[in-house]
């Protein structure tokens, strides 16, 4: 086995590279499949092979390689972990950076001319919404903490005020935070 495909590639092109000295041997190929193909640089090399002589025309050799990519898949899978972690630590830095600082303009690169007026970082502070699954659940908890004979004695606005500011009081909040860019 070979540390990745470069080397396996390498180690073909020793073969490869004699076969193609024989022009009778390379020009009767007219299909071939390369079985275990992994990455396709052996297959490609094949597809892309021309004549030894002074005006070299292509061999056109109709090439198909077969592999299975469990491998591949689970190195792509990985990178795209490893690129998602580094997006959001970088998105971390930015936004710790922006609570603190606010960039009124700059440029985005040499090559591209679009100015930026300012950045800002904003962070909101939302509250989950109720659904009537969480009231039920939490109605239980509102009348073993209530005094149930004071509670009997408000009139019918009062209770619903007071049931109402208690289930205000248990959502949970969240923050939202946010970069926003302003051309």
């Amino acid at each position: 086995m070979f540390a990745n495909a470069e080397a396996s590639h390498q180690h073909s092109l020793e073969t490869l590279n004699m076969l193609q000295e024989y022009d009778e041997f390379m020009e009767s190929i007219g299909t071939l499949i390369d079985l275990g193909c992994g990455s396709g640089l052996d297959t490609e090399w094949w597809a892309t092979r021309v004549t030894r002589e002074d005006n070299p025309r292509p061999l056109n050799i109709q090439c198909t390689g077969v592999d299975q990519i469990d491998q591949e898949l689970k190195e792509l899978k990985q990178r795209s972990k490893e690129l998602k972690h580094q997006k959001n630590e970088t998105l971390g830095y930015l936004k710790h950076f922006m609570k603190f600082n606010e960039i009124k303009i700059c440029n985005i690169s040499r090559d591209n001319n679009i100015e930026i007026k300012q950045v800002s970082y904003n962070e909101i502070e939302k509250k989950q919404p109720l659904s009537i699954k969480k009231i039920k659940q939490k109605l239980p908890i509102f009348f073993d903490t209530v005094n149930f004979s004071d509670f009997i004695t408000l009139s019918s606005d009062e209770k619903t005020n007071a049931i109402f500011n208690y289930l205000e009081s248990t959502r949970e909040k969240t923050n939202n935070e946010s970069i926003r860019i302003k051309k």
